[in-house]
């Protein structure tokens, strides 16, 4: 395959990627300051001047397209004040750190707006994996994380639910229903898509906490991810992360190794998502097009 085809069509990808930014809604720094041309900080309806206890942490600015207040840490992650500047670090495949709870409710907005203006234009939008976001001081979305990819974890469809935790009964496995913190439970995959997040975070506004997580005795989530980082996500906003506010479980008095062994058994494997939902970063998704643009010459 012809590189200079590759490389136009990629450019012609990021025009497309740029085509809608609006200039007026994230303002830069005048021209002339230290900063001059980047973009001013306080993104996300926060102010950008929040910072951890310990102050900015080290490191230099990541580039063009961040605000002053990212910075691009020795280990290639960027930490920020900003949710644009987040944003940008997971089209790019980067870990991001935010500085305050309430900001990932703003984030995953951004993340569903930008996924449905991908699709809308005909092509399939990035997962952006929250798995890459992490705020210090808690354990938001993958931070105790057993760290297995999502296209190797079963999937119990909700209406089986009931189903799957009467099967584990009749293996001798002792389950209880109840309720617990959602800020208690641990992500098992090593995937979490912001769109999908997204859309569990609008159905929840409308119908409330609608599955019941099936977890293991250690708190490790079988299947429902993206439904329990969607309320993550609503208690983040409102500020209320870490109160008394619980979800339905049905905790199975055995490891998650073992609970993901019995969903196989269950499923047969046939909960499976295709290899094809992984999480793919910002440039992975423009080379397919350019090369499918290739291809339909």
């Amino acid at each position: 395959m012809n590189t200079l085809e590759i490389n136009l069509r990629l450019d012609r990808a990021i025009a497309l990627w740029q085509k809608d930014w609006d200039e007026s809604k994230h303002p830069r720094d005048p021209a002339g300051s230290p900063t001059g041309g980047q973009f001013a900080g306080g993104g996300g309806g926060e102010s950008g001047e929040a910072k951890p206890s310990g102050g900015k942490p080290a490191g230099k600015h990541p580039g063009a397209g961040y605000s002053k207040h990212a910075v691009l840490r020795s280990d290639g992650s960027i930490y920020t004040t900003d949710v644009h500047d987040a944003a940008r670090a997971l089209y790019e495949g980067k870990k991001v750190e935010l500085d305050q709870p309430k900001k990932v409710s703003t984030l995953i907005h951004e993340l569903g707006k930008e996924a449905e203006r991908w699709e809308k234009q005909g092509h399939e939008a990035p997962v952006f994996n929250l798995c890459d976001v992490s705020i210090e001081g808690t354990n938001l979305f993958c931070a105790e994380s057993k760290d297995i990819p999502r296209v190797e974890m079963p999937v119990i469809p909700a209406k089986r639910t009931g189903e799957f935790i009467q099967y584990l009964k009749d293996q001798g496995y002792k389950v209880e229903k109840g309720r617990e913190r959602a800020d208690h439970l641990r992500a098992t995959q090593s995937e979490i898509s912001g769109a999908k997040v997204a859309a569990s975070m609008q159905r929840i506004k409308k119908e409330g906490f609608y599955k019941r997580l099936v977890i293991s005795k250690d708190d490790y989530i079988l299947d429902g991810h993206h439904t329990w980082a969607g309320e993550i996500g609503i208690e983040a906003g409102k500020g209320t992360l870490g109160d008394e506010k619980t979800v339905k479980i049905a905790r199975v008095n055995i490891s998650i190794i073992k609970l993901i062994e019995a969903a196989e058994k269950f499923t047969g494997g046939a909960g499976k998502k295709p290899a094809s939902e992984a999480a793919k970063t910002l440039g992975e998704v423009m080379r397919e097009w350019a090369e499918g643009e290739i291809r339909r010459q």
